[in-house]
């Protein structure tokens, strides 16, 4: 029983009209790479309700390269009206004309992928019911015919308008799909917003859920957002990674009061954090719905002791490939903390502060503490389900004064690596594993005594 059908060619080839008549099991048309097929052909093979009626998934990437660019208008969308089409992929295709008005015809769709898609023209006007249940992906594309804000690459002291007479009044169509992902648009310079204020007049509802705007050169978003009627609570993850952003301004993030996953991963907040500090340490204040952090890789050499008091929900924290050298914020409160990654930090020894933080995590929970399942939350902490990464960290095993790091990092539950998975420089400089590093560490100590010792005897 035929489901999947490819056709995948890349010289030039003719499709009979009647081709497809009769493919009743057929979900699936894939034409990716028919860099000479033309869009006509394909619309009279899939016209009528006789040809492949249980079609889901159109796969048009590359198609029509070689030629002439395509045209996604209402004739190519009226000739899948009546199946059940959920994804359209246009992606790596040149297309003259995408008029959004296609959605009216295809109310299945949940899925248009148009990343790297050059586009010449297009229309914006849809009303929002049409695509609010779509996955919308536009990363790697760009348009000829758009006013594009990267052509300069700062923006200061504004105040911007949204209402409806704004030119930008289609911008609260952006976030209608599910999913938007806008990644790599930006081929210019960096983008460095200061001091901008965005006020929407418009009453506007988002249905995104999925925010993604990675590698955009965004470096300095200080932005501010006037939200009153513009309501962003259907808004749960901003994935900004990979912008090699400096400053991130934390009022933006009180308008998504339903925000539960927040990637910062591969930035530069560490120039945030060290030339505004009260800022930074504002960042989480009203995520108070966050479960999921992610602020790795931004050279961070500190994080503010109360950074995560406002967000008593998380459960992941991936702190890793910073240069921290020792932990010093609170962690008491996080209840529903699962995992924090703490890997290739620059911590070569755990102080006194830093493993009282850190037992934090393993201590029993009080009758008094207030969440939904307490059984169930004793229950895993005695299972131990709570674990810290700590590995690739610089530890050192070269002197007594040590003693008490090493023993908490190979006595202690935490450690999603064994002891002898973990490894620390002796006095040598020799990396050896932390179960060696315990007898290396006794001896140490037990030279220092009998010099001390003889010393003594001596005077």
């Amino acid at each position: 029983m035929l489901e999947v059908l490819g056709i995948h060619v890349d010289s030039t080839i003719k499709i009979d009209p009647d081709a497809f008549s009769g493919l009743d099991n057929v979900n699936t048309l894939d034409f990716t790479g028919c860099s000479r097929l033309e869009l006509d052909i394909i619309k009279k093979a899939v016209n009528g309700s006789e040809k492949v009626p249980k079609l889901e998934k159109l796969i048009l990437s590359g198609l029509q390269v070689v030629w002439s660019g395509l045209e996604i208008d209402r004739e190519f969308s009226r000739c899948l009206t009546g199946k059940p089409l959920k994804s359209l992929d246009l992606s790596k295709t040149r297309i003259t004309f995408f008029y959004s008005e296609i959605m009216q015809d295809l109310n299945y769709l949940r899925v248009l992928n148009l990343s790297k898609v050059c586009v010449n023209h297009f229309t914006i006007p849809v009303p929002t019911y049409h695509i609010h249940h779509m996955d919308l992906d536009i990363s790697y594309s760009f348009s000829n015919k758009i006013y594009n804000p990267f052509a300069t690459n700062t923006f200061a002291n504004l105040n911007v308008l949204i209402d409806e007479e704004s030119k930008l009044r289609f911008l609260p169509l952006i976030f209608a799909p599910q999913t938007v992902n806008v990644s790599n648009l930006n081929d210019g310079p960096d983008i460095r917003l200061y001091n901008m204020k965005i006020q929407i007049e418009l009453i506007a509802k988002t249905f995104t859920k999925e925010v993604i705007s990675r590698q955009n050169k965004l470096k300095f978003f200080d932005v501010q957002i006037d939200c009153d009627n513009f309501d962003t609570t259907s808004v749960e993850l901003i994935d900004f990674s990979g912008n090699g952003m400096e400053y991130f301004h934390p009022s933006w993030l009180t308008c998504l009061l339903s925000l539960g996953h927040l990637n910062l991963n591969d930035n530069n907040l560490n120039t945030m954090q060290t030339e505004h500090v009260e800022q930074f340490g504002l960042l989480l204040n009203s995520s108070k719905r966050l479960t999921y952090f992610n602020l790795a890789f931004n050279q961070l050499t500190d994080v503010p002791e109360d950074f995560f008091m406002g967000s008593k929900n998380l459960e992941t924290i991936l702190l890793a490939g910073n240069r921290l050298t020792q932990v010093r914020f609170n962690l008491h409160h996080l209840l529903f903390l699962r995992y924090i990654d703490l890997s290739n930090n620059y911590i070569r020894i755990l102080d006194a502060t830093s493993m009282k933080q850190l037992d934090t995590l393993i201590k029993d929970i009080t009758p008094n503490a207030q969440i939904a399942d307490t059984r169930k939350m004793m229950s895993d902490y005695s299972s131990g389900y709570r674990k810290v990464k700590i590995k690739g960290n610089p530890f050192e095993c070269d002197s007594c004064n040590l003693r008490y790091s090493i023993h908490w990092l190979v006595s202690t539950s935490l450690t999603e690596s064994t002891p002898s998975e973990l490894t620390c420089k002796d006095e040598s400089g020799t990396q050896i594993n932390l179960n060696d590093a315990v007898n290396v560490i006794k001896d140490i100590c037990e030279r220092k005594k009998k010099i001390i010792v003889l010393t003594t005897t001596l005077v």
